[in-house]
C-alpha cells in the first residue's frame, strides 16, 4: 500500500483532537461494565495510522478494556485476518479464547484496487458473529475524522449489546414475483428496511445469511464458556407490485419468518401503496419479530419516519463516497421507499446503479478474462443487468413526475443510453 504511510508526529497531533471528539462517549455510558476487546489490523493498516488511531483512542473509554498491544504483536502471526472476514464463527470463537476477549475489532482491505478503503467489523467472539460492519477512508486528511466514526461505531456496539446478544436475525432479500423486471430494485431495498428496523433493538444482531444459516445447522452453540443456545430467525418472502389507474402502485408482500426447519409465522401485506408497506416494515414488522422471540414481549421504538429516512440517506451517501456502491444503493432504495418525493436521493441512486453497470461498457471489466467459471462471470454480469434495469425504472419515475428538467432527462438517458 505505497504512498499510504503516515508519520508518527502527525498520528499524534490527531490523537490530540481526537481525544476532544470523542469526549462525549464516555457520559452516556456510565453505567455500563468494562468489555474486553482486541484489535486486529492488517500491517496496512497499523502503518495507515488509523488502527494507532483508535487503539489510542478507545484506551480512553472507560467502559473498554483493551488486549494488551504487546501481547497481539506477540500472536498476529497465529491469526487469520481473511478467516475472520468470511463466516468462519470458529475460527473466530477460537482468537477470542486466546486473545481472553469478549470482542474483537477489525480492520480489513477487502478490495486491493482501491487502497484508501478499509472495512471494520466489530465481532462477538463468544458466538462468532458480526456485530456492526463499517466502511472508512485511511487517507490522511480524513483519519480524524474516521477514527471518530469507528469509536462511534464500537460505542454503539457496547451499548446495543450491554445486556449480550439475545436474538440473532439473518435477511434476505424478498423476490419479485412480476414477471417484469420494472420493481426488482424493491428486493434490497425492503430488506434494507426490515434490517434497519432490528438494528434500532437492543441485543439484536442481524447477521448475514450465510452466517445465519451455518448456525442453524450446528448442534449447539455452547462451549468452554457455556454460552446460552440462541437458534437464529430467518426472514424471507415474496412481493408483488401492481399498478392501477393513475400509475399508482400497490403492493402484496408475503414474509416468512423460521426458526431451524419450523415456519413460525407468514406476514401478508396489501395491498398497500409502497410507503405504507415501507413503514410497516421498518417499524411495526421488526418489533413484532422480536416481540415474538423476546422474554419481555414489549419493545418500542421511538424513531421517527423522517430520522430513518435521514439515517439511511446519510449512511448510503458515506458508502458512495467510498465507492461500496451494492450497499450504497440498498440503503438509497429503502430510503426511497419511506420518502418516494425525495428527488435529489433518487437522482444519487441514478448515478449509484450507473457506476455498478458502467464497468461493463467501458471496458473495465477486462481482469475478468482471468475468471474461467462460467457461472461467476453470468453471475457478474447478471449484476450489472439488475442495475441497468433498476435505473432505468428510477429514471422513467423522474421523467414521469418532471421532477427533471428537459436538460437533465436528456443528459440522464444518455447515460444511460
Amino acid at each position: 500500500m505505497a504512498g499510504m504511510h503516515v508519520e508518527r508526529p502527525f498520528v499524534s497531533l490527531l490523537l490530540i483532537g481526537l481525544s476532544f471528539a470523542i469526549g462525549s462517549l464516555h457520559a452516556d455510558d456510565a453505567n455500563l461494565a468494562p468489555r474486553r476487546w482486541a484489535v486486529l489490523a492488517s500491517p496496512a493498516a497499523w502503518d495507515s495510522g488509523i488502527a494507532d488511531i483508535v487503539f489510542t483512542s478507545l484506551s480512553d473509554i472507560r467502559e473498554i478494556e483493551l488486549v494488551e498491544r504487546e501481547r497481539l504483536d506477540a500472536i498476529v502471526a497465529e491469526i487469520s485476518l481473511e478467516a475472520l472476514f468470511r463466516s468462519d464463527r470458529e475460527e473466530r470463537r477460537r482468537v477470542g479464547r486466546v486473545l481472553d476477549a469478549e470482542f474483537l475489532l477489525v480492520f480489513h482491505q477487502p478490495d486491493a484496487t482501491v487502497e484508501s478503503r478499509t472495512e471494520v467489523v466489530c465481532i462477538d467472539c463468544r458466538r462468532g458473529i458480526r456485530l456492526k460492519t463499517t466502511y472508512i477512508s485511511v487517507e490522511p486528511a480524513k483519519l480524524e475524522s474516521e477514527g471518530v466514526t469507528v469509536c462511534h461505531a464500537v460505542r454503539d456496539t457496547v451499548k446495543t449489546f450491554s445486556d449480550g446478544v439475545t436474538q440473532i436475525v439473518g435477511v434476505s432479500p424478498l423476490v419479485s414475483k412480476n414477471t417484469i423486471h420494472r420493481h426488482d430494485y424493491l428486493q434490497s431495498g425492503f430488506a434494507e428496511l426490515i434490517q434497519t428496523g432490528l438494528l434500532r433493538i437492543p441485543g439484536v444482531a442481524v447477521v448475514e445469511m450465510d452466517e445465519a444459516r451455518a448456525i442453524q445447522r450446528e448442534r449447539s452453540l455452547s462451549d468452554g464458556n457455556a454460552v446460552q443456545r440462541i437458534l437464529p430467525v430467518l426472514i424471507d418472502g415474496d412481493y408483488r407490485v401492481t399498478v392501477g389507474d393513475g400509475n399508482t402502485a400497490k403492493v402484496v408482500i408475503d414474509v416468512r419468518i423460521q426458526r431451524s426447519a419450523q415456519l413460525l409465522e407468514t406476514v401478508s401485506l396489501g395491498p398497500m401503496s409502497l410507503p405504507e408497506a415501507s413503514r410497516y416494515l421498518l417499524k411495526e414488522f421488526s418489533k413484532s419479530v422480536v416481540n415474538r422471540n423476546s422474554a419481555d414481549g414489549n419493545i418500542e421504538s421511538g424513531i421517527s419516519l423522517e430520522s430513518q429516512h435521514q439515517w439511511l440517506a446519510t449512511q448510503a451517501l458515506r458508502f458512495a463516497e467510498l465507492g461500496v456502491w451494492d450497499e450504497a444503493a440498498s440503503l438509497r432504495e429503502a430510503a426511497l421507499l419511506l420518502q418516494p418525493d425525495d428527488g435529489s436521493l433518487r437522482v444519487a441512486l441514478l448515478g449509484t446503479y450507473r457506476e455498478i453497470f458502467r464497468d461493463v461498457r467501458t471496458g473495465r471489466f477486462k481482469f475478468w478474462s482471468s475468471i474461467d467459471d462460467p457461472v461467476e462471470i453470468r453471475r457478474l454480469f447478471q449484476r450489472k443487468e439488475t442495475a441497468y434495469l433498476a435505473g432505468l425504472g428510477h429514471l422513467e419515475y423522474l421523467i414521469r413526475n418532471e421532477a427533471l428538467d428537459a436538460i437533465q432527462a436528456i443528459d440522464w438517458t444518455q447515460r444511460y443510453s
